[in-house]
């Protein structure tokens, strides 16, 4: 069985494509957010509306952001409560919560979901580990590379996301690339496409210029093997989708082929 991420978005997309029980098309969205933290919806909501279009899902609370810069300029002190508090919030009891309800809207063969959450990094710019078990912790971490080496003996991936900004502001670092975590990356959000510096995609959310250095491109020219996706990194609570093409002779559930990239 193989499967292959098409680099494609499909926005809000509500139909499912089938041809001779052989090639399918799923729709699904594996990082978006919430008011789990600072986004907005309520998660409910957004798993009933998930359901009615998508395939499977991977609801994202932001968790953690290691080496949080300005806590020197006083004039940044609301940015850092802003953040500590949403993550502080997310560990007293939404992580529970998130866990449960991820659990009950997961349907064998009809609608999948995934446990995931999202660190962000200056360094090494944001990701999201996205967690096969459905008993999957949220793991603590002091760094991306730190999270890869404590998720790295379970089945968890830890995917980069708008690659395409500066390094050193929130864009990829390819020097930390690791492919047995990083089967994917995501390049198009709602942050743009990250493709190259000159996507043709403008960006909906913007935190600074497009930076070569990031993008899809680049790490393929520094002779890297990944595949690529598309997410919304939706924060309104209302998850969008893109697609996976899978061609087989039977029909399995979701979670085995995101399992068997």
């Amino acid at each position: 069985m193989k499967i292959k991420l098409l680099p494609v978005v499909f926005l809000f997309s509500t139909f499912i494509f089938s041809q001779k029980n052989e090639n399918h098309i799923y729709f699904g969205d594996i990082h978006n957010h919430c008011n789990l933290t600072y986004a907005h919806g309520d998660m409910r909501d957004a798993f009933e509306a998930a359901k009615q279009q998508l395939d499977f899902l991977s609801l994202t609370p932001h968790a953690m952001w290691p080496g949080m810069p300005g806590k020197d300029d006083s004039r940044l002190a609301w940015v850092i409560d802003y953040h500590s508090q949403a993550f502080a919030r997310l560990r007293k009891e939404g992580w529970s919560k998130y866990v449960v309800m991820t659990k009950e809207y997961n349907e064998d063969g009809k609608f999948v979901t995934f446990i995931g959450y999202e660190i962000h990094s200056m360094v090494y710019g944001d990701h999201v580990a996205l967690n096969y078990s459905l008993d999957a912790p949220l793991v603590e971490a002091t760094s991306v590379p730190d999270l890869m080496e404590k998720l790295k003996n379970t089945k968890a991936f830890v995917t980069p996301h708008h690659m395409g900004y500066l390094e050193g502001y929130r864009g990829y670092n390819w020097r930390s690339f690791n492919p047995s975590m990083t089967p994917f990356v995501e390049i198009y959000s709602r942050h743009g496409l990250a493709e190259d510096d000159l996507g043709d995609f403008p960006n909906l959310h913007t935190m600074g210029p497009r930076n070569f250095e990031g993008t899809m491109v680049s790490g393929l020219n520094k002779g890297f093997k990944f595949g690529v996706i598309g997410s919304t990194d939706q924060h309104a609570g209302y998850p969008g989708s893109y697609c996976v093409w899978v061609h087989c002779s039977v029909e399995i559930q979701i979670n085995h082929y995101i399992s068997s990239i």
